[in-house]
């Protein structure tokens, strides 16, 4: 099961495959029972749910009524869209960070990160940075915090995925890549 608390920390967005089929799940953390199915869509799970700061969004890679590929799903109705990107590419992975998206996806040998702004319903690409594994928003700190392809460590780099200051040298290792959070409280776990 792979989880993702919202930013007020008062729900959960998870994979369960609890109703026969894996599906993304949003549970009120106070009370489980109040649990949300969104419908016609299966997560990849690969990655977890990755919500928006306002917790009104998620988003999520998987397979809906429009095809494979990462979508924004509306966390109040339930609704599943697929993002409107750059085509020709294998997106693995989002996340909102204020106006912005960020979309990984593999390039190559490696993994890629693009920097995409909404102009008419569509996401534009306005930057982008190569050799990143996995990453998440720091918002405090208005960064990027990632790992890289087949290499030990943290590091962050400017919204704009420029810059770069490594923050741990030795874990998370390249073969956990993914398995990192950061808390609330500014702390980083990591499961390695």
């Amino acid at each position: 099961m792979m989880a993702a608390f919202s930013p007020d920390g008062k729900r959960v967005a998870l994979y369960s495959d609890r109703s026969g089929a894996l599906a993304v799940w949003i549970v009120d953390a106070a009370i489980p029972e109040r649990a949300g199915m969104v419908p016609q869509f299966m997560p990849v799970a690969r990655f977890a749910p990755s919500w928006s700061p306002d917790g009104a969004r998620l988003v999520v890679h998987g397979e809906g009524t429009d095809g494979p590929g990462l979508y924004e799903i509306d966390t109040a109705s339930l609704r599943a869209q697929r993002l409107r990107l750059p085509a020709g590419r294998e997106y693995r992975f989002g996340l909102f960070a204020g106006d912005r998206l960020y979309a990984g996806w593999v390039g190559g040998r490696e993994g890629e990160l693009g920097a995409h702004e909404s102009r008419d319903g569509a996401w534009v690409e306005v930057a982008r940075r190569s050799d990143v594994a996995a990453a998440q928003y720091d918002p405090r700190r208005e960064r990027l915090l990632f790992t890289k392809v087949g290499r030990a460590g943290l590091f962050a780099m400017d919204p704009m995925l420029a810059g770069e200051t490594q923050l741990l040298e030795h874990v998370p290792s390249p073969r956990f890549y993914r398995r990192w959070w950061l808390a609330n409280d500014d702390r980083i776990w990591i499961a390695d």
